[in-house]
């Protein structure tokens, strides 16, 4: 009998992999990853839902036309093994909670610099290892980068300089994800990107880091059939700060749970005298809502969780847009008003798998919001 020294004797079933975007690379990788032997749960998020433009290049049918990407991939993966526990995320992943993301592994296969770095950042939150893919229809190209977070690992924006933040996509109100241009690839190229990135994820889930890319970018010139693999370094100058964290549970109910009480619980937790400031990574809450005929309203609701039809202007029942000058980056229960003290968390946008951060001395906790 033939065996792999390399795997650990730990690894076994029962692996968790989330998969990110779900287009012309997600969609085959999901089938591949249903098929491994020792997954037994999939996470699936997309916002998006297929067009007539997706049959010849994403692993769809024209009966999915028109339906949410998370659904559909979410009902291959039941198909291919029944007894797979997916869970279909039908939102971006900017706004995905963030301890929703935990897993053994992250599959990123989004076509934008924004959509990488919203994956690249809660990976090392989490300490997950993530892999990502893309594919350049110019040259047939396809290449996967393995993520390991780690004190001398490099992240995602480890190989980032001023130009990449300067051209970042633009995140509009009207147009909540970053976006950027179709990569046009064929099916056939996406589906060897989707293979690259399931073997990597399979070496991760075995133990076998020996052997994965880790601090690598593989390409494979599919046109000119030749391979290139580059090493990349942890860059002291990086702008992100590539900590990790363990995550200490808030106990709740979101629906029922006043804001008060969250900053009660949080300074029982931390025992300090310290003024607390709640904040949640990268994510600020709004003040105010401005109306195209002129109406405004003060609120108090994180960024992003608010649907269009919760901001009905009351004035002409347009659709109010947040003041992005007029918000918050961090909650401080001295600044805020005993009504907005006295709501549920839920009214603020936040809800179970939430973190939530606080500083404390020189260091930074965070609190997961858990179900009770």
């Amino acid at each position: 009998m033939e065996t792999n020294e390399n795997i650990s004797p730990n690894a076994a079933a029962g692996k968790h992999v989330v998969v990110v975007g779900l287009g012309n690379i997600g969609s085959p990788l999901v089938e591949l990853l249903a098929r491994l032997e020792f997954v037994n749960r999939l996470t699936l998020v997309d916002h998006d839902a297929y067009d007539e433009s997706n049959l010849r290049g994403q692993a769809v049918l024209p009966s999915d036309v028109g339906r949410p990407k998370v659904l559909v991939q979410a009902e291959r993966a039941g198909q291919i093994n029944p007894a797979l526990q997916v869970e279909a995320i039908h939102a971006a992943v900017e706004d995905v909670p963030l301890a929703r993301l935990r897993a053994d592994v992250i599959a990123a296969c989004v076509d934008s610099k924004w959509g990488r770095q919203h994956v690249s950042q809660p990976a090392w939150r989490l300490n997950v290892p993530w892999v990502d893919a893309g594919v350049a229809a110019e040259g047939r190209l396809a290449r996967v980068n393995v993520y390991l977070p780690g004190d001398d690992q490099p992240c995602y924006e480890c190989a980032w300089s001023k130009r990449d933040y300067e051209t970042m996509e633009v995140k509009q109100p009207c147009q909540p994800h970053g976006s950027a241009a179709p990569t046009h690839a064929p099916a056939s190229l996406g589906s060897l990107a989707a293979s690259l990135q399931a073997i990597e994820v399979e070496k991760i889930l075995s133990g076998d880091l020996k052997s994965a890319a880790v601090g690598k970018q593989i390409t494979l010139a599919a046109g000119s059939h030749q391979l290139h693999s580059m090493s990349f370094r942890r860059n002291p100058k990086c702008k992100f700060d590539h900590r990790t964290f363990q995550l200490q549970p808030v106990r709740c109910e979101p629906g029922n749970f006043p804001l008060r009480e969250l900053f009660a619980a949080v300074q029982k937790e931390i025992d300090g005298a310290e003024e607390v400031r709640l904040h949640l990574d990268g994510k600020p809450f709004e003040r105010q809502w401005r109306c195209v005929c002129g109406a405004e309203q003060a609120v108090l609701a994180l960024a992003g969780r608010t649907a269009a039809k919760d901001r009905a202007c009351r004035r002409c029942n347009g659709t109010m847009q947040p003041v992005g000058f007029v918000s918050l980056p961090s909650l401080c229960e001295r600044t805020l008003t005993p009504p907005e003290l006295a709501k549920p968390l839920s009214e603020l946008g936040l809800v179970a798998g939430d973190v939530i951060f606080t500083n404390r001395e020189n260091s930074r906790i965070a609190f997961e919001l858990v179900n009770t």
